[in-house]
């Protein structure tokens, strides 16, 4: 039903049956001009239920036929209303109140079942006292509860993403020295004993648990990440042979790539975790098959983007959608679909974390997710990611590098960890290596430690978030004093090194917890050999 257009005249805003006090013509066009001017719909209703005056806002935002308003009769009007409305019980509810107390002044808030959102403010109109009719007056707050909703759930999401950052790096902890202990004993255990069988489920399901603490530091954007230039359709190409074998043969999965495609600076390990993810989740909304495309295409927008859990601002973008026609999702799933921990699935099938990896990659290299679905009407993530001018965009993953044997050394490294039995793993696996360690579980005993042998640590190697002083101010000081000194950080955080003064330079480098024996003194000997 379109909205009436807006009248030519207003309605003559003097009460009915009033001539003695009809104020004069420019009183009048005074009152029409406000009436017209305001933002809000307005509406004034005399005692006996026909409609005194109103304004154009207040036609285009119920969507009246100018038909009925000229009738000038409220009850038509209402019954016009109604079907707009969520609860129009209540609506009609708190019209009769008002009406039966005429001097009764109201508020609340209207639900429409397009999902605009109306407040409704009415009070009565007084001349001498006497209550003459009603003013009702709508204000459009649709935009601002959504922006309000939007911004909670951003701070809910923050919050949860600290709680999930902070766990991560203490689980990572314990998962080191886990992980390190297990291949002590794998290294030492004879290849046919039954201990061997058993420290090696240990050492495995240790691995899972890293998996699953790399996906909380990916939604609270604290992984490690190695940012290139990419081709998104490269990484779809590569990622859609592999994609193809998981989802079933019930299922077809498509491809529509824009051949004019921009370049984005990404790591394109982890885009193929974000298409990992989203395809096995449209795969597991598919129980009798369907089909799941994977698209991409260009987008400049110059407005912002209202998005669902986003404001898309303004920009070039690149835009990688998976979409498919699966059972889709209502609108309280749409809102907690980011959580850590919230799956619609049956226990055992899920962790929880797919969705919430995905918003944390996102949002850690700079872009922004928004999700459209309906039930029985399948479901599409669309991902923003800034384009950027380079045209040298390169495809698919690193190279990876051939894993050199790990070279004994005689250098002395000073070790910094309050972590106590992380500490000691750290120590007796570089000892057997054959290097001088020097430990100390805080900045000022590690600084009174290389000031006895000034000059001679060669390596420090330190956690940064500790009690006291950090590792990067640890780190500060000891280069200060001894410009040789080379810097290892380890942390269970990637934004480790960055909460110094600028970051990694050139004689500083990071190791990301949990890490193995092998991953240690590999990384100590090729610091030292650069």
């Amino acid at each position: 039903m379109s909205a009436p257009s807006r009248p030519d005249r207003a309605p003559d805003p003097s009460p009915s049956g009033s001539d003695a006090r009809r104020p004069d013509s420019a009183l009048i066009s005074l009152l029409r001009a406000t009436l017209e001017s305001t933002a809000d719909g307005l509406l004034v209703v005399d005692r006996d239920g026909k409609i005194s005056t109103y304004n154009g806002k207040f036609a285009s935002m119920w969507r009246i036929p100018s038909e009925i308003l000229s009738a000038r009769d409220d009850r038509a009007a209402l019954a016009f209303v109604l079907d707009q409305l969520v609860d129009p019980e209540a609506f009609l509810s708190k019209v009769r109140e008002l009406y039966a107390t005429p001097e009764a002044e109201s508020f609340d808030t209207l639900e429409f079942k397009d999902g605009r959102t109306f407040e409704r403010y009415s009070r009565p109109q007084w001349i001498e006292g006497q209550s003459i009719g009603r003013v009702w007056s709508f204000r459009d707050v649709t935009e601002r509860r959504r922006t309000g909703e939007q911004l909670l759930q951003a701070q809910k999401m923050e919050a949860i993403g600290r709680l999930a950052g902070g766990i991560a790096h203490d689980f990572n902890n314990l998962l080191t020295t886990i992980l390190g202990y297990s291949e002590l004993i794998l290294r030492t255990h004879p290849a046919d004993g039954t201990l061997r069988e058993e420290v090696g489920e240990i050492r495995k399901a240790s691995e899972r648990a890293a998996s699953l603490t790399r996906q909380l530091l990916a939604f609270s954007r604290k992984q490690v990440i190695a940012p290139r230039v990419v081709s998104l359709n490269d990484v779809v190409a590569e990622s859609a042979k592999l994609l193809e074998r998981l989802i079933g043969e019930d299922i077809a999965l498509t491809t529509d790539l824009d051949p004019a495609l921009g370049a984005v600076l990404a790591d394109p390990v982890q885009v193929e975790q974000v298409l990992f993810n989203l395809t096995i989740n449209s795969r597991d909304a598919m129980p009798r098959g369907g089909r799941i495309t994977l698209a991409t295409r260009n987008a400049s927008r110059t407005e912002p983007l209202a998005g669902l859990h986003f404001a898309i601002p303004p920009g070039e973008y690149v835009v990688l959608e998976v979409r498919d026609t699966g059972v889709g999702m209502d609108a309280q799933t749409l809102n907690r679909l980011f959580e850590p921990f919230f799956t619609t699935k049956e226990t055992g099938k899920g962790t929880g974390l797919g969705l919430s990896t995905v918003y944390g990659i996102v949002k850690q290299s700079g872009g922004y997710i928004d999700v459209r679905s309906e039930v029985d009407r399948g479901a599409a993530f669309e991902i923003y990611l800034p384009r950027v001018p380079s045209p040298e965009a390169s495809s698919g993953r690193h190279a990876p590098r051939p894993a050199s044997d790990a070279a004994a050394g005689s250098e002395c490294i000073l070790l910094v960890e309050d972590e106590e039995s992380l500490r000691r793993l750290a120590r007796r696996v570089l000892e057997a290596q054959g290097y001088r360690v020097l430990e100390a579980s805080n900045a000022e005993e590690a600084f009174a430690l290389a000031r006895r042998l000034p000059g001679r640590v060669r390596l420090l190697v330190t956690d940064v978030v500790m009690t006291g002083e950090s590792g990067a101010e640890l780190a500060r000081r000891m280069v200060a004093s001894w410009p040789a000194t080379r810097v290892l950080y380890v942390s269970g955080y990637s934004d480790a090194a960055s909460r110094g003064a600028g970051g990694l330079g050139p004689n500083t480098h990071f190791l990301q917890k949990p890490f193995t024996p092998d991953a240690l003194v590999r990384k100590v000997r090729e610091i030292l050999d650069a």
